[in-house]
């Protein structure tokens, strides 16, 4: 009686591990990312929070390419979202601003 309980627990048991390791090795969604902008290398997370327009002679470049929403930028001028293509961006205050939907917002560094 013992040997068949220890059997059907083992049984059940090699179940749960097989399926734990399938689960683990599906392909997962990618995650879409913050929207982001690479400036001199360093990657900035473009935020909610509007500012003024900065001066002309801080802008420093225009959005030159753009990557899915589910990478990080790896290029200086390239964002993550295709709204801001050609969009102007500038340095202000030590972090970025970047004109998209009609608005300058500010970036924040996060990678870099």
């Amino acid at each position: 009686m013992k040997g068949k309980r220890l059997w059907w627990i083992l049984g059940a048991l090699g179940i749960v591990l097989a399926a734990t390791a399938v689960w683990l090795l599906l392909p997962k969604a990618p995650q879409e990312q913050p929207r982001s902008i690479m400036v001199g290398g360093i990657v900035y997370d473009c935020t909610e929070q509007e500012t003024e327009a900065p001066l002309e002679q801080q802008i420093i470049g225009h959005v030159s390419s753009t990557v899915e929403r589910t990478q990080l930028p790896a290029q200086d001028g390239q964002t993550n979202f295709s709204e801001s293509m050609g969009q102007p961006y500038a340095q202000v205050e030590g972090q970025v601003a970047l004109y998209y939907e009609g608005a300058w917002h500010l970036c924040v560094q996060v990678y870099g």
